[in-house]
Order: structure tokens, then C-alpha cells, then sequence
């Protein structure tokens, strides 16, 4: 990241993140805060990007995996058309093809395979793992949390009778967890002002 803002010449950028890119931007904010001008973590302020012992814990937020979304069906994958229709029925909203074809291999007669391993998959295990802690961050920030996480189409369809029960337990302690990092994070600072829409985001805008 540092080597791309000096390659190019950029005077004092704002970085913005998603999600484990949250990493990404506290490092850069605690190597070289002199570089940029602040940071905006969008669902990205958890415990690996920024922990000083007040909000979840890594443990906390892998607990709350378990619901698997359904697996495409032979029929889905015939053509990459195919699959984006599928997924779009899935989750709700559908994605560019592109974006299937990055991620997923294909035959010489156009049918999709299977997905491609990333080496960005075993980086984030590594990340959550870490034992970087990052309790301070030097330089303007905004963190934003999605609260609450609304559900995806196959949640909702979902013909597993324990599906609606375990999806608002997930959903309950997903929204706990992002408050409890938001409130880490404004506590985290000492020149801070928040505002927060109860149904659609929790913003912590730090000065």
C-alpha cells in the first residue's frame, strides 16, 4: 500500500476498506500515519483491525458461522449465465458475470468447474489469527458498522425448519458484536462524535 502511494505520487490520501482489509488500514495508519490522511474501515474496525480489549473477541465473531448457503446444482453451472442467475436468486442481488469468471474455472466448452483456490483464503485465517494488535490508531478515522445485517433471500426461502430460528440467533449476535466494536472504537478515541441511524448503520465519526 505504501509502495503504490509513493509510486504514484499521492499526497496524503484516505484509504478505504472492506471487511479483513480493515488490517490493511490500521498497519498503514500505525507504520506511516504521515502518509495518509485518515481511514475508513466500511465493516472493517473488528478485533483484527482494531483491538484494545473492549470490543468481541476473534473467537466471538468466528462463532458465529454455521448457517451454509445452498451449493449450485449441476444445471447452474452449465454456463457462467447460468450460475450468475442462480446466485442472484440466492443472495438476493446478482453480480457481473466478470465476476464469476475470476472466481471460478472453466472447460474449453464454456461450462463452469469448480472455484479456484485463492491464496487469499489461507492469508485470511492467518490475519484472524494474528497476534498483531492494533489498540490505537493515529490518524482520522471512520469506522462504519452494518446494524442490523438484513438476511439473505435464502435465508428467507430456506426449507430447513431450524433455518429461521438459527439465522436471528446469528443475526441478534452479529448486531451485539457490531455495536460492541462501534462503542471499542468511540472509547478507543479521545475526540470523537457519533451518530447513529438505528435501522440502517452505526457510525462512529472520529476527527
Amino acid at each position: 500500500m505504501l509502495a503504490v502511494i509513493r509510486t504514484l505520487k499521492l499526497k496524503k490520501p484516505a484509504l478505504v476498506g472492506h471487511s479483513i482489509a480493515g488490517v490493511e488500514l490500521s498497519s498503514v495508519a500505525t507504520i506511516n500515519p504521515d502518509s495518509i490522511a485518515g481511514v475508513i474501515y466500511l465493516e472493517a474496525a473488528y478485533p483484527y483491525a482494531f483491538d484494545n480489549g473492549d470490543g468481541p473477541t476473534i473467537k466471538q465473531l468466528q462463532a458465529l458461522q454455521g448457517l451454509q448457503p445452498p451449493a449450485p446444482a449441476e444445471s447452474d453451472l452449465r454456463t457462467f449465465t447460468a450460475l450468475q442467475k442462480w446466485d442472484g436468486e440466492v443472495y438476493g442481488f446478482q453480480l457481473p458475470e466478470s465476476e464469476f469468471r475470476q472466481m471460478w474455472d472453466s472447460g474449453p466448452d464454456g461450462q463452469v468447474l469448480k472455484p479456484r483456490a485463492f491464496p487469499g483464503s489461507e492469508m485470511f485465517m492467518t490475519v484472524m489469527k494474528g497476534t498483531t494488535k492494533y489498540a490505537r490508531i493515529p490518524v482520522p478515522a471512520l469506522a462504519i458498522f452494518a446494524i442490523p445485517h438484513i438476511r439473505e433471500t435464502w435465508m428467507n426461502k430456506s426449507t430447513d425448519p431450524h433455518c429461521p430460528c438459527r439465522s436471528r440467533r446469528i443475526f441478534r449476535s452479529s448486531r451485539r458484536h457490531g455495536r460492541k466494536a462501534g462503542e471499542s472504537v468511540r472509547r478507543g478515541r479521545t475526540n470523537c462524535a457519533r451518530r447513529q441511524a438505528e435501522r440502517d448503520a452505526l457510525h462512529l465519526c472520529v476527527k
